[in-house]
């Protein structure tokens, strides 16, 4: 199992675990209350590159849930940085939404939208360079109140396509 974690004084939890069967398991808990109805809860995969060109976008597989639907967000980092913000440290992720309840959805690169912290970069945005992909993470947020409590999504497949 892998390690908890919590960032940014918040109390959001989660971990990431292989089965035996080889689907990766993505839980914990989504506090709200630590932080005014924010929070959020992720896992980030250590920096590496990947070169995805020649690929239009991915596949996502999941095991339906039994529990509550929740949302969850699949991030894409390369070394970008917001280009609205002078003296920007932070870098931008692209981010693809979906819900637990969606057994299989196949997203396009135009659907990953850029964000940085939390929010999405309307002025300026940089595009997806698919040729230079450091990280991926796995995320549940809370959309501010609109979700929260222990989650669980299992993983079969996030494949190129």
């Amino acid at each position: 199992m892998g390690p908890l974690r919590s960032v940014r004084g918040g109390q959001s939890v989660s971990r990431l675990h292989v089965t035996t069967t080889g689907n990766v398991v993505f839980s914990g808990h989504l506090d709200i209350t630590s932080l005014g109805g924010a929070g959020f809860a992720s896992q980030r995969t250590l920096e590496s590159h990947w070169d995805l060109r020649g690929f239009d976008g991915l596949k996502i597989q999941t095991v339906p849930s039994s529990g509550p639907e929740m949302w969850y967000s699949l991030n894409i980092y390369t070394s970008a940085r917001d280009n609205s913000e002078p003296g920007a440290s932070s870098r931008v992720n692209w981010k693809f939404s979906f819900s637990a309840g969606e057994e299989l959805v196949s997203p396009r690169w135009a659907e990953f939208k850029p964000n940085y912290r939390g929010k999405e970069v309307v002025v300026n945005p940089p595009s997806l360079d698919v040729v230079r992909i450091t990280a991926w993470s796995i995320m549940c947020q809370s959309y501010f109140g609109e979700q929260h409590g222990d989650f669980h999504l299992e993983i079969v497949l996030v494949q190129a396509e």
